[in-house]
């Protein structure tokens, strides 16, 4: 085999038109394991087509690795030929090729999966955890009806609060097991009624229903609303109506002192089921010609039937739907979380 066709052969993946015709007055001793004179315009160009050879051939030809310099056999994997030629840094296609690991899922989507997650979670937790138990669900206390009696009343007191100094005069002892069906907090930024009055003592009023409307169960498929100083019952129809009972259903303004015991009133929600204790009273407050009475009995109805209480003990007996409620609340933290982690990313970046 003549030295050209060895040549060819050599550049068999690369250009060979970039080989031009020997020219004997030029001779490179560059290459010496060819011993033969070639004319090439540009040593760096040559150096290009044997590394390109060697790349191609090393990831093509896996069976068989030539070194294009002496071109002599070396199985694969080897690093440096005999000749002292030196091969690229390829695979050694003998080993066992790995399973890559899959890429981490990214930030902006799990950010993304997230949100719609928790406002799926929210958004069904919303309307399931003001559900009203079921009479099975009732405990006995609440069949019973409402005490209320004058021994042992203390005298008139002053209850300050908010720089406001109240005169609260007890008419009555009372003891009241209820179901809460609606509320309505005095702070609330709707109410404007307490902030007009300087009204602080009020701290929330829960609308409750107990004994026979609990039995006829008709309170499932009614609707109630509170507003300021205001319970409101509907139900779907005539029939419902006849059995559903005013006087064992009431709206209870409820007065506080102690913070243990706000707290607690604070907390209650729709559903839950609870015990009041305390005094149906009447208040005032110096200053002004604010002055709020009490209904003393079951029986009546309409504007000013609702009961005032000076609470001095409170209880939730059985808080509804405790499941739902964490989960919506997980979910709006969540949702909030998610948000402020995105724009801060968005910012970042």
């Amino acid at each position: 085999m003549s030295n050209k066709e060895k040549v060819k052969k050599t550049l068999r993946l690369s250009d060979t038109s970039t080989i031009k015709p020997i020219n004997h007055s030029t001779i490179s001793p560059y290459n010496e394991c060819f011993r033969h004179r070639l004319e090439i315009k540009n040593l760096i160009q040559y150096h290009i087509v044997l590394k390109a050879f060697d790349i191609t051939y090393n990831y093509i030809g896996r069976v068989k690795m030539n070194c294009p310099k002496c071109d002599i056999y070396n199985p694969p994997g080897t690093k440096k030929c005999d000749c002292g030629y030196i091969f690229m840094n390829v695979p050694d296609y003998t080993q066992k090729i790995s399973k890559s690991k899959p890429d981490k899922l990214p930030i902006k989507t799990f950010l993304r999966i997230v949100i719609i997650l928790s406002l799926i979670t929210f958004a069904i937790t919303f309307f399931l955890k003001d559900q009203l138990p079921g009479k099975n669900q009732i405990k006995n206390e609440l069949l019973g009806e409402p005490l209320q009696y004058k021994e042992q009343l203390p005298a008139p007191f002053n209850v300050t609060k908010k720089n406001i100094t109240y005169t609260v005069t007890p008419l009555y002892n009372y003891d009241l097991y209820g179901l809460i069906v609606s509320y309505h907090e005095s702070d609330s930024f709707i109410d404007i009624s307490h902030k007009r009055w300087k009204d602080y003592l009020n701290v929330k009023d829960l609308c409750v229903i107990w004994g026979k409307n609990i039995t006829m169960e008709g309170y499932l498929h009614m609707t109630f609303n509170s507003r300021d100083f205001i319970c409101f019952c509907k139900w779907p129809n005539a029939e419902i109506g006849k059995k559903f009972s005013m006087r064992h259903f009431s709206n209870n303004h409820l007065i506080a002192e102690n913070r243990t015991i706000i707290d607690k009133i604070m907390k209650t929600r729709i559903g839950d089921q609870i015990h009041i204790y305390g005094y149906l009273s009447k208040y005032s407050h110096s200053g002004s010609s604010f002055n709020r009475g009490t209904s003393t009995s079951r029986t009546d109805n309409g504007n000013r039937a609702c009961e005032t209480i000076f609470v001095t003990d409170f209880e939730i007996i059985k808080t509804n739907n405790p499941l739902l409620r964490t989960a919506n609340r997980i979910s709006i933290m969540l949702i909030i979380l998610s948000l402020i982690f995105m724009v801060i990313r968005y910012h970042r970046s």
